[in-house]
């Protein structure tokens, strides 16, 4: 069987390719995506050969997404026709083929658009779990792209207060206001020194990591959630040895697959909670969505809304 996938062919150029998907196999899954959301900043990043990515075409676009269970293999239990699941790394493309102890089944009362941002929630997550936040500390989320709004809610979930949401956009700012009402909204520069128990920087820009020190509060913690897209400069004896902090470096690769411990749950662990959260409406993304298009016109939306950068492009869904 085949799939319509999306690939960075080169540095600049995106298509959309045929591919032959493989054999199921006793626990494979055989999947129909629903719907996929984009990681702007990620796979820009990708497609243009930023600092820091693979620049190893052809590459794969996106990683999260919501599917339907077509066919199982014979040796899956977990998993029938008709269910709607989620994993990571899940691409944009019509069909697929996955492990079955790779996903989760997504609760019945989460809509598919926001069940696609599975992956990215899980991404979100895991930052936030490793920052250790307890009742009452306060939090600045910097960057206001789809990975900080939901690690903003997230933090709001755990008990963080006050929440300071922090970006250059202020349609950004009005977003994250309307998903966390309890949320302060300020410019980039308008955080008073050391002031913060917590920080995480979810931009992926350089410049954010030394605002991010200058925040966090004596013996704070600071989580690099996102991909640093090239080199920053800091005086690490001024910024964090004599402040006392914790910089805590929160790539999704370095989450468990299988075995648990504190402050590091798996992959499937924190998906499945992720799902919970919006199950009991402890977090809210609807208002994220900022664009709906049909997979084929994935190529145009790419081009005028993702490479561009467009700050109005927040929750970009592809309906296949």
């Amino acid at each position: 069987m085949e799939t319509r996938m999306l690939m960075v062919t080169g540095r600049g150029r995106i298509e959309m390719v045929p591919r032959k998907l493989p054999e199921l196999g006793d626990h494979g899954v055989l999947l129909k995506v629903l719907k996929s959301l984009v990681s702007p900043g990620t796979e820009r990043a990708y497609i243009l050969g930023l600092a820091n990515t693979p620049d190893n075409y052809p590459i794969k676009s996106g990683y999260s997404a919501v599917s339907q269970v077509l066919e199982t293999g014979p040796a899956v239990t977990a998993f029938r026709p008709g269910d709607r699941v989620a994993g990571f790394h899940s691409t944009h493309q019509s069909h697929d083929v996955q492990p079955d102890d790779s996903l989760v089944q997504v609760p019945d009362a989460v809509d598919d658009e926001q069940a696609a941002f599975g992956a990215l929630g899980l991404i979100a997550m895991q930052g936030v779990r490793k920052a250790r936040l307890e009742l009452g500390e306060s939090c600045a989320v910097i960057g206001m792209g789809p990975v900080g709004q939901v690690a903003l809610q997230i933090a709001a979930a755990a008990g963080a207060w006050p929440l300071l949401a922090i970006d250059k956009a202020s349609n950004r700012l009005e977003l994250a206001r309307l998903c966390v009402a309890c949320t302060t909204v300020v410019g980039c520069a308008g955080v008073p020194a050391a002031s913060m128990d917590v920080v995480v920087d979810a931009t992926g820009f350089p410049d954010a990591v030394p605002s991010a020190l200058d925040m966090a509060a004596p013996n704070g913690r600071v989580v690099l959630l996102g991909s640093t897209r090239g080199d920053c400069r800091i005086n690490v004896y001024r910024d964090v040895h004599r402040k006392g902090l914790s910089l805590i470096g929160a790539h999704v690769n370095t989450v468990p697959a299988h075995d648990r411990s504190p402050g590091r749950w798996t992959r499937l662990d924190d998906l499945r909670i992720f799902y919970q959260l919006l199950e009991r409406r402890k977090i809210n993304l609807a208002p994220l969505i900022t664009d709906r298009c049909d997979s084929a016109d994935i190529i145009a939306v790419y081009e005028r809304r993702i490479l561009t950068w467009d700050p109005t492009a927040v929750g970009v869904i592809f309906n296949w």
